[in-house]
C-alpha cells in the first residue's frame, strides 16, 4: 500500500535520481520510499552504499555533494517524523 510521501521523502526520491548507482538499486530504494515511506535502515543503507569505493573506481562523480544532500535530507525527515509524534500524543 502507498503512504502519503512527506516533503522529505519526494525530494529524496530526487535525489536518488541523481546518484551514481545502479538503476536497479536506485529503483528499489525509490520503490520502497513510495510503498513504505522512508526508514531509519534505508536511510543508514543508502549512506553506506553512497560511502563505500566501488571495486576498481577511483572516482565517484557527485559523491560529497550527494551525501551532504542524504544528510540534510535524512535529518529533515527524522524531524518531521517526531513533529507528526507530538502531534498525536
Amino acid at each position: 500500500m502507498a503512504v502519503n510521501n512527506t516533503q522529505e521523502e519526494r525530494l529524496l526520491m530526487k535525489l536518488i535520481d541523481e546518484m551514481p548507482m545502479a538503476d536497479e538499486v536506485k529503483q528499489g530504494w525509490c520503490d520502497q520510499i513510495k510503498t513504505h515511506g522512508l526508514s531509519e535502515e534505508l536511510a543508514q543503507e543508502m549512506h553506506e552504499k553512497l560511502a563505500a569505493h566501488p571495486e576498481g573506481e577511483t572516482t565517484f562523480p557527485n559523491r560529497a555533494r550527494c551525501m551532504a544532500q542524504l544528510a540534510n535530507l535524512t535529518r529533515r525527515w527524522r524531524l518531521t517524523a517526531q513533529k507528526q509524534i507530538g502531534k498525536h500524543h
